[in-house]
């Protein structure tokens, strides 16, 4: 049994000898009271075994079996080692009949040390990243300030505007 259900059953035991209320027990399991009442009836019929979850100990129908699986690794690095994973779940569905969804072939083939031979973006360099200068403002080129920039601008192009 977990933690959770430990304390589900201590919380349901002492609700049904009467030693905390029904809204006591809901409160500390974050149950409504409802609740509370039908699990405190299946304690009584059934006893310790109510508080546990019904597909407790039990694997999932979805799982995909051994035997299935060590076929596909077997299949995937006799022949096809060259191919992603998604063409290789094309080719099992087409000539060996095997439907597996992309998740599940993924993961069975990482978790064997197949890695999928896709091709991956290459990473970019990295441009090199210039010295610090030692004093403040010695990249600066400036030749003069703004109004002599402006200056110098309407001087150029007086000839044109001021006809």
């Amino acid at each position: 049994m977990t933690q959770n259900e430990i304390i589900r059953l201590y919380v349901i035991q002492n609700a049904v000898e009467g030693k905390c209320t029904v809204r006591q027990a809901a409160d500390r399991l974050t149950l409504s009271p409802r609740r509370i009442k039908q699990l405190k009836k299946e304690f009584t019929l059934r006893g310790a075994s109510a508080t546990i979850h019904g597909n407790a100990n039990r694997s999932s129908p979805k799982k995909l079996q051994d035997s299935p699986a060590q076929e596909i690794v077997e299949i995937y690095t006799r022949e096809f080692s060259d191919c992603n994973f998604t063409h290789f779940q094309e080719i099992l569905s087409t000539r060996f009949g095997i439907e597996i969804a992309y998740t599940s072939l993924h993961r069975l083939l990482k978790a064997n040390g197949i890695k999928s031979p896709k091709s991956r973006r290459k990473k970019r360099k990295v441009h090199k990243t210039r010295k610090r200068r030692p004093a403040e403002g010695m990249l600066l080129s400036g030749q003069c300030d703004s109004l002599c920039m402006v200056r110098r601008r309407r001087e150029v192009l007086s000839p044109w505007i001021y006809r």
